[in-house]
C-alpha cells in the first residue's frame, strides 16, 4: 500500500496536475480536478499537458495556469537533429516548472515521462501511482507512491481514489458527485448551434455516428461500413442522423456515408471544443474507445459505446448521474487491459449492425 496521509497535512496553497497525452485520458480527470478544487477552493492548480489536449483545458475556471509541454516541438527538433535547440527549448519548459515552487505535484499518468517531469518540479511532495499500478518503474520518482486500489475500475474512479488514497481528499464517495467540466465558450455553443441549425433543424432525435480512431488505434474501430447501414436504418425510422471524424479520419466517414442508403449529416472538421460544444446537443453519440467518446458523456450526452479492443470495465463511459450510457461488447469477461491485432477485431466485429439499431432506437426512443 502506498503514503497515505491526512488531509491537513498538505499546505496546498499550489499543486500541479500531471496528465500529458491522450483526449481521452485528459478528460477522464477533469473530475479529480473538480473534487480537488471544491475539496480545497484555496489551492491554485496547474496542469501540465501535451499540445494535443490543451485545448481543452485553456480558460477553465478550476485551473490556474496551463503549462503546455511542447513534446511535438521537441520531437521535431531531436528528428531534424537540432539537439541545441531542443536541449534549451526542454531546459526552458524545466526551469518554469521548478519555478513555480509547487507544494505538491500530482502525476495521474505514471509514466517514465510524466514521473521524470514530476521530479524536475523540485516538489517536495510528489504523488504518482505506486510499484505494479503504473509503468516503465516511475514509482522509483516519487515521494509519495499512492496504491489507487485492487482490482479493475473506471478510470475516472480510479482518479478519485487516487486523491483520497493521497490524503489530498476525504475518503469515500464524493458528494455531490464531481463533474467533468469543459470550459466551452459563447463563440463554440453558437458554431454548434449555427451547424446543427442547418444539419439537424427538424425536433427529432440526433444522433452522431463517430466512426474513426488515430491510425494507431486502428484495432479499436467498428466497420465503417457498419456505421453506414446503422444510419440508413436509423433515417428510415425518423432519426436526424450526423457523422463526424477528426483530421486523419475522413476515409472512415466516406466510408460509412458510402454505405448509407441514407448518407448521414457530415459534421465539419471542428476543433475539440467546438466538437464538445456539438456534443453538448446531440441525443446520443455512437462511436469506440476514443478521446470523442469520453468526450461525450463530459459533455452531457447520452453514449453507446462500442468495445472490444479495450476493456469496458475500465473505459465504459462514467455516469454518475445515471444517463443510461450503454456499452455493446462481445469479448471475454477475463481479459487483458488492451488487446489488438486479430483478437481485438474480432470482438469488435462481433457486434451487429442489428443490435447497434436497436441499442439506438431504445436510447432514443425512436419509432415509438
Amino acid at each position: 500500500m502506498g503514503t497515505t496521509r491526512s488531509e491537513a497535512s498538505l499546505p496546498a496553497e499550489t499543486i500541479l496536475f500531471i496528465r500529458l497525452g491522450a483526449i481521452g485520458d485528459v478528460v477522464r480527470t477533469l473530475p479529480a480536478l473538480d473534487l480537488l478544487a471544491r475539496t480545497r477552493p484555496h489551492a491554485s492548480i496547474d496542469w501540465l499537458v501535451e499540445e494535443r489536449s490543451a485545448s481543452l483545458l485553456e480558460d477553465h475556471p478550476q485551473i490556474r495556469n496551463v503549462l503546455g509541454f511542447r513534446r511535438r516541438e521537441l520531437a521535431s527538433l531531436g528528428s531534424s537533429l537540432r539537439l541545441f535547440a531542443a536541449a534549451a527549448l526542454l531546459r526552458e519548459q524545466l526551469e518554469r516548472l521548478r519555478a513555480a515552487n509547487y507544494h505538491a505535484v500530482v502525476d495521474f499518468q505514471g509514466s517514465l515521462k510524466s514521473a521524470w517531469l514530476a521530479s524536475r518540479t523540485g516538489s517536495a511532495r510528489r504523488f504518482g501511482p505506486a510499484r505494479g499500478h503504473g509503468r516503465e518503474a516511475s514509482h522509483l520518482f516519487y515521494t509519495d507512491p499512492i496504491n489507487p486500489g485492487p482490482g479493475r475500475m473506471s478510470r475516472v474512479e480510479r482518479n478519485l481514489r487516487f486523491l483520497a488514497a493521497a490524503g489530498l481528499v476525504a475518503t469515500g464517495p464524493p458528494s455531490p458527485p464531481p463533474r467533468a467540466m469543459l470550459p466551452l465558450t459563447a463563440a463554440d455553443r453558437d458554431w454548434a448551434a449555427g451547424v446543427l441549425a442547418s444539419l439537424a433543424p427538424a425536433p427529432r432525435p440526433r444522433v452522431l455516428l463517430y466512426p474513426g480512431t488515430s491510425e494507431r488505434q486502428a484495432y479499436k474501430r467498428w466497420p465503417a461500413d457498419r456505421y453506414g447501414r446503422v444510419a440508413g436504418r436509423l433515417a428510415d425510422a425518423g432519426v436526424q442522423v450526423l457523422i463526424a471524424g477528426g483530421p486523419g479520419e475522413e476515409g472512415m466517414v466516406e466510408a460509412a456515408c458510402a454505405a448509407s442508403s441514407s448518407p448521414p449529416a457530415r459534421v465539419p472538421l471542428a476543433s475539440l471544443r467546438q466538437l464538445a460544444a456539438i456534443l453538448e446537443r446531440i441525443d446520443l453519440f455512437v462511436g469506440g474507445d476514443t478521446g470523442p467518446m469520453h468526450l461525450a458523456w463530459a459533455a452531457g450526452s447520452r453514449v453507446l459505446a462500442l468495445l472490444g479492443a479495450t476493456d469496458p470495465v475500465i473505459n465504459a463511459p462514467y455516469d454518475p448521474d445515471h444517463r443510461g450510457h450503454r456499452v455493446l461488447y462481445h469479448g471475454p469477461e477475463e481479459r487483458p487491459y488492451r488487446v489488438t491485432g486479430a483478437p481485438a477485431r474480432a470482438w469488435m466485429e462481433a457486434i451487429t449492425v442489428d443490435e447497434v439499431e436497436a441499442a439506438c432506437r431504445a436510447l432514443v426512443g425512436a419509432g415509438r
